[in-house]
């Protein structure tokens, strides 16, 4: 719709500006609610590489564990006990 200012009475130009101002606000929640899943998302997978990195590292403990077990000629089933390794992941080290 093509306005000429000629013709706005004060009424439109009310209309108008709350229009705007609304478009505005919705545009600056829409970044917000953006940006809010952003940090979201960067948050979760902190967490997750937390967890990854425990996991893991637990896993390279019981594992250099069972080594050190395995070369002092300790039975696998004590191994398997100890490390919480399955028995052919001892049989493999």
């Amino acid at each position: 719709m093509y306005l000429n200012r000629n013709t706005l009475n004060q009424d439109d130009i009310v209309y108008i500006a709350n229009e705007k101002t609304h478009r505005e606000e919705i545009l600056r929640l829409e970044r917000g609610f953006y940006e809010d899943g952003m940090e979201d998302g960067r948050e979760e997978g902190r967490e997750e590489g937390i967890i990854a990195g425990i996991e893991e590292g637990t896993k390279n403990k019981a594992i250099e564990i069972a080594r050190l077990m395995k070369s002092q000629g300790e039975p696998i089933d004590k191994i398997f006990l100890y490390s919480g390794l399955t028995k052919d992941e001892i049989k493999k080290l």
